[in-house]
């Protein structure tokens, strides 16, 4: 559904809405949504080797115009989420100190910098990257997990015939996030959904969801993906 017919039907949890992710939060209460977690674009151009996906969505920008595109989203991220409540923004190594401060500015305590470590290693002529960073940032005083676990986590990538974006983060890998600062039926907001990722790991994790994709392919694909597990969720 596109952000109209979403706002017509009561703004409903559960849902992927077709739409720029600045105008969808526009539309969300303040502190309304209990955990977020997603995968921004990095601006960085990224062009997959295979050629099988096309580039992604804001994702070569000069730097000005990032900061003026991405500074709002994480101001609006801080206004939505609940006091109390944890943020999980992904991040490659060229834009992690921005996306700090732009936590930092919208007025989160960044807590940590966890590092997912994956099975394979990208290309590169001096080294070859094999892990990404992930900003855990507080706004207030969240519960403390009843366990700590490792601030690496080590976990493959989304490889092969079941790739549906170029930048698919691994369902697995997000239910372990999720796991540490969530309690049943909590909801989980991602403003970048891409193919769904965040929505089916909140889905098993017991939890609701809410996300906003810009780009309509994706979108479509997350749709397709729910809808094949729909079975396991409700």
């Amino acid at each position: 559904m596109n952000l109209q017919e979403w706002i017509k039907k009561g703004k409903p949890i559960n849902s992927i809405v077709c739409c720029d992710c600045l105008e969808g939060m526009k539309q969300m209460e303040d502190n309304s949504v209990d955990l977020i977690l997603t995968d921004p674009p990095y601006n960085i151009n990224f062009k997959p080797q295979r050629g099988t996906f096309d580039g992604i969505e804001n994702d070569n920008k000069s730097w000005e115009e990032f900061n003026k595109f991405m500074q709002p989203i994480m101001n609006e991220c801080f206004r939505v989420l609940k006091n109390g409540s944890v943020a999980y923004f992904f991040t490659g190594f060229s834009s992690s100190s921005a996306f700090y401060q732009y936590a930092i500015k919208a007025g989160f305590n960044v807590k940590c910098q966890i590092v997912w470590v994956k099975n394979n290693f990208g290309t590169g002529y001096h080294f070859r990257p094999q892990h990404e960073d992930i900003w855990c940032c507080f706004k207030g005083r969240p519960h403390v997990p009843e366990k700590a676990i490792s601030s690496v986590i080590f976990e493959k990538k989304v490889n092969g015939v079941d790739l549906l974006h170029s930048c698919e983060k691994p369902v697995n890998l997000l239910k372990i996030l999720l796991k540490q600062y969530t309690k049943m039926n909590s909801l989980i907001f991602d403003p970048f959904m891409g193919v769904g990722s965040t929505a089916i790991a909140a889905k098993e994790t017991n939890n609701n969801f809410i996300g906003f994709e810009i780009d309509e392919e994706y979108y479509k694909s997350s749709l397709k993906r729910i809808g094949e597990q729909t079975h396991s969720f409700w």
